[in-house]
């Protein structure tokens, strides 16, 4: 269960920490919860006071290289 208006932070790991990759972060919810949450660059997840009970999702997408495959993780969030 999270809270309102309290940070989490998405911990992103890489197999190798040589490698520099891109890692963006993405919001699922319908149009109007979107003003409830936000993911920073960092991954910050920001959940907002006054945030309706329900179900988030934030979808982290990091590139492939010629190194690695690159992947796609969705982290479900539930305010109640």
């Amino acid at each position: 269960m999270f809270k309102r208006g309290v940070e989490y932070v998405v911990k992103k790991k890489v197999s190798n920490s040589r490698v520099k990759t891109k890692i963006t972060y993405t919001v699922k919810v319908k149009k109007a919860l979107k003003k409830y949450i936000t993911v920073s660059k960092a991954g910050k997840v920001t959940i907002k006071k006054g945030a309706k009970k329900g179900t988030y999702k934030v979808v982290i997408n990091v590139k492939g290289t010629t190194s690695f495959k690159g992947g796609k993780k969705t982290i479900t969030i539930k305010v109640k």
